[in-house]
């Protein structure tokens, strides 16, 4: 979302400047107490009454690899996906992710060749090492014309991130708070 959030900010405020900052969902509440983040946009919709919170979009997960792969070839099975290389991104080596859920679910585990805590190395790591990634489809369309890689739809029903607005009530008044949500909000095709 970032990137079309800052074109819309370019269009209707040149003069705003955004401060985006990685959090998991219990440091963006605190921090949104302290009033040190004024939005966060966190992947769960559970919060304590004092936050108010909006679905912002559901973005399904794809397999990325390499253009040239040979195990993602059409379709792509849920025993070809389970037996690919993958890499995982996790903020911890003991997070349990939901693709790794949903595939426990059908009694298939995954080989994870290497976890990492963020995306940034894994189009490098896609393109060279043959192996592939679960990545949000936004991002995966996104990279796909800067490197020669290619996504299919994880063959796992439930294979989504939804994604929610996050904010402390006491902001929901405010009028610079209330402009910057619908930006936000407008960026994610939900105001």
């Amino acid at each position: 979302m970032l990137p079309s959030l800052l074109e819309r900010l370019r269009v209707h405020a040149p003069g705003i400047d955004i401060q985006a900052s990685h959090v998991n969902v219990e440091s963006a509440r605190e921090q949104l107490d302290e009033g040190a983040l004024h939005l966060a946009v966190v992947g769960s919709g559970d919060h304590p009454p004092r936050f108010d919170v909006r679905h912002l979009l559901r973005e399904p997960l794809v397999c990325m690899g390499a253009h040239d792969h040979p195990g993602l070839e059409q379709p792509l099975t849920l025993q070809r996906f389970a037996a690919l290389d993958h890499i995982v991104v996790s903020p911890s080596a003991s997070h349990r992710s939901l693709i790794d859920q949903l595939l426990a679910s059908h009694n298939l585990t995954r080989r994870t060749v290497l976890s990492i805590p963020f995306l940034t190395a894994v189009p490098q790591l896609v393109a060279q090492a043959r192996l592939v990634c679960v990545v949000p489809r936004n991002l995966a369309e996104r990279l796909e014309p800067y490197g020669s890689f290619r996504w299919l739809p994880v063959p796992l029903e439930g294979a989504y991130f939804d994604f929610f607005a996050l904010w402390h009530s006491r902001e929901t008044v405010t009028a610079s708070h209330a402009w910057l949500r619908s930006q936000v909000l407008g960026t994610a095709g939900q105001g």
